[in-house]
């Protein structure tokens, strides 16, 4: 009975370190970021370099077999990588990511296949939730969808994980949204009830809208044995 016991004692304790962390985020983010529990805190800036390493590459799309490269979006691609994803987010969006990027909030990453680019995706890494990697932002261009590049980027960040020495990768999901099949598929379970997750919409007219999305949170653990 003990053993049976133990793995719902920790998920608890897991979901209320992570509460902890969100509300300490909400309380000490000054400005509406796009997520304000998504992302780590501003530290120790001159350690920052070193999270923002991450190129991975050799992932198969699954389609016509071409690689995926998972890398650190450049400033001057945010116009091109709003045009690839059809607005979706926005280059308003973009731009408010890349500045939470500058003050820590999170890593922006690109995945391109022969050049193009076809997807992004935030990390992010907290001493708050210890040896945890938040994957969140997860978009994938329309022309590319339904080819694996999803799939592909979401290993590569599990890997990430594992060079971080993270045993766990976490995120969000609507709990309408189709991408659960694929995250179970990939290792991530549920853990807690479904929840109002609220972020920023960024507008390029300028203005910002506050959405609301009923969510559930989903956790893969990640071995860190070679």
């Amino acid at each position: 009975m003990e053993r049976q016991s133990a793995r719902p004692r920790r998920t608890l304790c897991f979901l209320f370190v992570l509460a902890r962390a969100e509300a300490q985020h909400s309380v000490r983010a000054g400005w509406p970021a796009e997520r304000r529990i998504s992302g780590c805190f501003p530290g120790d800036m001159g350690d920052y370099p070193r999270h923002v390493q991450l190129k991975h590459k050799g992932e198969p799309d699954g389609g016509d077999g071409a690689q995926v490269v998972l890398r650190r979006l450049r400033h001057e691609e945010i116009g091109a990588l709003a045009q690839s994803l059809a607005g979706d987010p926005t280059e308003a969006q973009l731009e408010n990511r890349w500045r939470e990027q500058q003050v820590g909030f999170r890593e922006l990453l690109v995945a391109e296949v022969d050049g193009a680019l076809v997807g992004t995706v935030s990390i992010s890494e907290t001493e708050l939730l210890p040896r945890a990697l938040h994957l969140f932002a997860l978009e994938v261009a329309p022309p590319w969808r339904n080819r694996g590049i999803g799939a592909s980027i979401v290993r590569q960040v599990v890997s990430e994980a594992k060079r971080r020495r993270r045993g766990r990768v976490y995120l969000e999901v609507r709990v309408d949204n189709p991408a659960r099949r694929l995250y179970h598929r990939l290792g991530f379970r549920r853990l807690g009830e479904p929840f109002v997750n609220p972020w920023w919409r960024y507008l390029d007219d300028g203005r910002q809208e506050r959405v609301e999305e009923l969510s559930l949170r989903m956790v893969r653990r990640v071995t860190l044995r070679d």
